[in-house]
């Protein structure tokens, strides 16, 4: 009530200006004066307050003492006691806003002539104009709240009008209603509509995904599939490298055995010389020449056998090596062949000088051994050198043979030693790509899951939104029909209530 005053001069300035530094008497005693008008207004409301309560319990004792004793004592509910309290305190309301008004123009006026009698009359009628402009909003809001007030409370006191505005009330509220059902359905439609096209893009994005899930997998199965081919091919590369090593294993104890067996015909070789030599030196004690031709005979038949035997030897490993090098040893073959072939002819004509000794008298036996000891060392000087030239070459074959083996197996454990490492490379790159493949799988899933919870979490999110319009359609409709209760009862309450005094609105 009183609050409205600082509202109807917040046009004027809170600070004083500058060129009103000169006045300052003149302002103090302004608000001297303000302060009173206050304090005088505030005693002229206590007063008019007490004047309308003392009115209020006057009447009430009149209407009393007026009343027959036979007439039925009047009942009034606590709303209709409310009721008369709040217009009873609009009307006090109202008195007190007219006469406030009245002391605001009759202030303002003055202020107004004070402040025209200033230097600055062009920011004063400035703020005139703003002034005015101000009063006459609050003027307009003013009317336009009091019309309102009147309206309501023209409404609340005739009964047919109230019927009618619940009526169109009623009627708008059934209009609201079938405007928000109308809009409910329309966004419902709305949603369904999201939802398929959501559905269906979700349906496309899960198609796409297993396509290209599918594909993915066909082209991992064909990479494992080259990947086993080609680790197949390693092994069995690697496998052909170990039965080579083995050969050339093989082939090496081989070799290594006929050096051997040469280094064994060496040693029996020199045994032999040796026992001949000694042979000789016993065969010079004896002069007996028959005896020693047919001993010395029988000796070189023995060597001669020996060296035959020698020779079939390396013919037979000469044999065992010919599918391998077979132009390579051709000469030497030939050679062995035709060493064995001269030995043979030596023999035969040893049995037949032997023959020949039997015959031989004495003292052509001493001559006939000078001959033959010296055809005899000459054949072995050539035999000598012809198996020591065999031999050698032997010798040298076998030599050249083991290391071009030693050279083959290193070559085979290096590449056995590649083929591992490529395989081992082969299997990490496999192991790692089946981790990426795995990863890239959970990361998939995880997706999916996350796509499905936030799905979950919108389709929930809207239901608790349909939900709570449910509920707050229910409350409004539960609400407004209280309200329509109400009103129906406020207009049967009016209509058995006895007419009033009216008061007339300033």
């Amino acid at each position: 009530m009183l609050g409205s005053r600082p509202r109807a001069r917040s046009a004027f300035p809170t600070k004083v200006p500058s060129y009103l530094g000169v006045h300052k008497s003149v302002l103090e005693n302004k608000i001297q004066s303000k302060r009173e008008r206050e304090s005088d207004n505030r005693l002229e409301w206590q007063g008019f307050t007490k004047y309308i309560s003392k009115a209020d319990v006057k009447s009430s004792y009149d209407d009393r003492w007026s009343r027959p004793n036979s007439a039925t004592p009047k009942r009034i509910t606590p709303f209709e006691a409310r009721m008369i309290r709040t217009k009873n305190d609009v009307l006090a309301r109202k008195a007190r806003l007219a006469h406030l008004l009245r002391e605001e123009e009759n202030l303002y006026k003055k202020e107004m002539d004070d402040y025209l009698d200033e230097q600055n009359k062009s920011k004063i009628s400035s703020i005139h104009e703003r002034v005015e402009q101000l009063k006459k909003e609050k003027m307009t809001a003013r009317l336009n709240s009091a019309s309102d007030k009147r309206m309501q409370m023209w409404r609340r006191d005739n009964p047919r009008v109230r019927s009618a505005e619940v009526e169109r009330r009623r009627q708008d509220m059934i209009d609201v209603w079938s405007g928000q059902l109308e809009e409910k359905e329309e966004e419902q439609r709305e949603r369904e509509a999201e939802r398929r096209i959501r559905a269906e893009e979700a349906e496309r994005d899960r198609q796409l995904n297993e396509l290209e899930r599918k594909k993915t997998e066909q082209d991992k199965y064909k990479k494992q599939a080259e990947f086993k081919e080609q680790l197949a091919q390693q092994v069995r590369d690697l496998q052909q490298r170990e039965a080579e090593q083995n050969k050339l294993k093989n082939e090496e104890r081989a070799l290594l055995s006929n050096a051997a067996r040469h280094d064994q015909v060496m040693l029996e070789k020199q045994l032999a010389e040796k026992r001949s030599q000694q042979q000789q030196m016993r065969t010079l004690l004896y002069r007996q020449y028959r005896a020693q031709l047919l001993r010395r005979a029988h000796e070189v038949e023995r060597d001669l056998q020996l060296d035959l035997a020698l020779l079939e030897r390396v013919k037979a490993e000469e044999e065992e090596e010919r599918h391998l090098e077979a132009n390579k040893k051709e000469d030497q073959r030939a050679l062995a062949l035709e060493g064995i072939a001269l030995l043979k002819q030596k023999l035969k004509e040893e049995k037949e000088t032997q023959e020949q000794i039997d015959n031989l008298y004495r003292d052509q036996a001493s001559d006939w051994w000078e001959k033959k000891e010296q055809i005899w060392a000459k054949e072995n000087a050539a035999r000598q050198k012809l198996l020591d030239d065999i031999l050698a070459h032997r010798k040298s074959q076998i030599d050249e043979k083991l290391a071009r083996n030693r050279a083959n197996q290193l070559e085979v454990m290096n590449e056995r030693e590649n083929l591992i490492t490529a395989l081992e490379t082969a299997r990490q790159e496999e192991s790692a790509e089946a981790q990426e493949t795995q990863r890239k799988r959970e990361n998939l899933v995880q997706g999916f899951k996350e796509q499905l919870h936030l799905r979950d979490e919108q389709i929930r999110r809207e239901i608790d939104e349909e939900e709570k319009e449910n509920l707050e359609r229910i409350k409004t409709q539960r609400e407004e029909a209280e309200l329509e209760e109400r009103e129906i009862n406020l207009v049967l309450a009016q209509k058995r209530r006895p007419s009033s005094v009216r008061f007339a609105w300033d």
